[in-house]
């Protein structure tokens, strides 16, 4: 991907922040067991998945589980650590 097509991206934080402005109430960028994911928690998630794999060897990284909303978070946190993912259809 070139600089062109990365200029046109949006981070992360920026979004979120447009579907959780201060002066509304939260809004849920995710559902977990029933509970709304807030887009501060959901970055935060990001950030977290981002540091321990950009501290991980290996460029490639199979993604899978239950958890939609942290399989999300692990993506976005893997792109921002600049790893290649693979997320396979079905976890077996």
């Amino acid at each position: 991907m070139g600089e062109r097509e990365r200029a046109r991206w949006t981070p992360l934080a920026r979004l979120v922040g447009r579907v959780a402005a201060p002066d509304v109430a939260p809004r849920a960028v995710a559902w977990r067991g029933g509970r709304a994911v807030d887009g501060a928690a959901f970055v935060g998630r990001v950030a977290a998945y981002r540091a321990a794999l950009a501290a991980a060897p290996g460029a490639r990284w199979a993604l899978h589980g239950d958890d939609i909303a942290a399989i999300a978070a692990a993506l976005f946190g893997a792109w921002h650590a600049g790893k290649t993912t693979i997320v396979p259809g079905d976890a077996q």
